[in-house]
């Protein structure tokens, strides 16, 4: 062994000794709670450096070399606000990475953070106050730490996610309709609107959120948007009121859209598959553009949409949710619908249009096959006047409206009377309706075709009605509520029941 080769030995044999000993140093003081210390501190000047806010970092513990847990962080904005905060953070990681300026974590587990994100009334976001843009840009080539973010999985526990937005009621209300509208929006319980010193903020809430998450990408500088891949998520929100359970599917962030891909989804009672899209920004509401198909539906699930819906029963349907060109109007547009409750069964479609002072029902082709005035009690919210009993069938087409200028162009039903076995009445229908209260249903210009109407079914609701044997048919128009029918250009026949010969004629202009 020549001198040479001995003395490039003994320094190798050397620097592999000192390298052991750093390692061994730093290992042993990460693990000591003097290193542990002098780590969460070096962190959090990392941290404070790249806020404008206040940072909070609790105790760290674990190696540090593939992972560390917090027990606690909390971010808040300069308005002292909560943006950010945690129990419990673990996560698992390659130290090469780090180096690399890369933070990629192959494992992460959070107990209950919760997040708020607020869009102040000038249009700024909470978050880009907190962590505002570098004045001096990176070079081209050059990576800076935090611009790649990945996690492979996640496990998060009990989470909680808020948003806030501006809100302003509506610029055509003027005086006292718009103090009215104010008052109304800030005590309604089905949306949370309240006044700051901003002005006035509408706020949606998730809560109760469980996740198992599969690949994240928070930031990459060499891909566009956000992306989270979802095993399965459960969560609660508030509005709409909706429970979801056992969601699998993708989700992607790009700029001020979410982009929706659910394959499964189930709520209380109901499951089925959504995807779509809900847009903010440019200082207008929230835009929704989702398609949801109910593999299963419950109406205890959806009730919600109207105050009278029923609660009980289901079937299937497709659900379309889109925002109008004023996107305070939102419909609700059910399609391929066969559902059954209180002993009926609807089919066909119709959309529910909402934000309007008066709920609108519109674009319906409906089949009875049969509608039972249970369901019409139900809808009425109480009992009519008369007691209707029995079953209807037919169908109706309408372009609809708001419920109180209800227009329908076509509808042709038969009613089978359950108090008077054999007694029906058979009509056709088009025109205008008042249905906002069902029980004092009114006519606006309705025009009727019947083709019979057995009296012994008036007879038996209304005891004062005339005791007339037989049928009526013909044609009139009708201008006023159903409980003081009053009508114009009718054209009436009258056929004895006993002797169908014997027919009988009045009009009225």
């Amino acid at each position: 062994m020549t001198s040479r080769l001995k003395i490039v030995i003994g320094s190798a044999i050397i620097l592999v000794g000192l390298l052991v000993i750093v390692i061994l140093s730093v290992v042993g003081v990460t693990h000591t709670g003097f290193g542990q210390t002098r780590v969460r501190n070096l962190v959090l000047t990392m941290l404070e450096g790249n806020v404008k806010g206040k940072v909070y970092v609790g105790h760290m513990s674990g190696g540090f070399f593939t992972g560390v847990t917090i027990d606690s962080v909390e971010i808040k904005d300069d308005e002292d606000s909560v943006f950010f905060a945690s129990g419990p953070i673990t996560v698992e990681y390659d130290p090469r990475d780090l180096f690399d300026r890369r933070i990629l974590l192959s494992h992460l587990e959070a107990e209950h953070p919760v997040v708020h994100l607020r869009q102040h009334e000038n249009g700024d976001w909470n978050w880009r106050r907190i962590f505002p843009a570098s004045v001096q840009k990176q070079k081209r080539n050059e990576r800076g730490f935090g611009e790649y973010i990945v996690v492979d999985s996640s496990v998060v526990r009990n989470a909680s996610f808020t948003l806030t937005l501006p809100w302003h009621p509506s610029d055509t209300l003027r005086g006292a309709k718009r103090d009215s509208a104010l008052k109304f929006e800030l005590t309604r319980t089905d949306h949370e609107i309240r006044r700051t010193r901003e002005g006035l903020a509408r706020t949606w809430r998730w809560s109760q959120a469980e996740a198992n998450l599969g690949f994240a990408r928070i930031a990459d500088p060499d891909t566009v948007g956000r992306l989270v891949r979802i095993r399965k998520l459960s969560f609660t929100e508030t509005d709409p009121p909706f429970k979801f359970r056992n969601i699998s599917g993708t989700v992607l962030n790009l700029g001020d859209s979410v982009f929706v891909d659910s394959d499964h989804f189930d709520l209380p009672g109901s499951t089925g598959k959504a995807h779509g899209s809900v847009v903010w920004g440019s200082d207008l509401p929230i835009r929704y553009y989702l398609h949801v198909v109910g593999d299963s539906v419950s109406l205890a699930d959806v009730a919600w949409v109207y105050p009278t819906l029923p609660t009980t029963g289901g079937g299937k349907m497709e659900l379309d949710i889109r925002s109008e060109r004023n996107p305070r109007f939102l419909d609700y547009i059910l399609t391929k619908m066969d559902v059954r409750t209180t002993r009926s069964r609807l089919l066909g479609q119709m959309t529910f249009g909402t934000g309007a002072d008066v709920l609108a029902v519109k674009n319906v082709d409906l089949q009875a096959a049969p509608v039972d005035f249970d369901l019409l009690r139900t809808l009425n919210g109480k009992k009519f006047p008369y007691d209707w009993q029995g079953k209807i069938t037919g169908n109706v087409r309408a372009s609809g409206g708001p419920l109180n200028h209800f227009k329908i162009e076509q509808s042709a039903l038969i009613f089978e009377d359950a108090h008077v076995p054999g007694a029906v009445t058979e009509a056709r229908g088009e025109g205008e309706l008042d249905i906002l209260f069902p029980a004092f249903t009114a006519f606006h210009g309705f025009n009727v075709d019947v083709a019979t109407l057995d009296l012994r079914t008036l007879q038996f609701l209304n005891p004062f009605f005339p005791r007339i044997k037989g049928t009526v048919s013909g044609t009139a128009t009708l201008d006023s509520s159903w409980l003081d029918v009053r009508f114009r250009n009718a054209d009436l026949f009258h056929t004895m029941a006993t002797s169908p010969s014997r027919t009988s004629r009045a009009t009225a202009a």
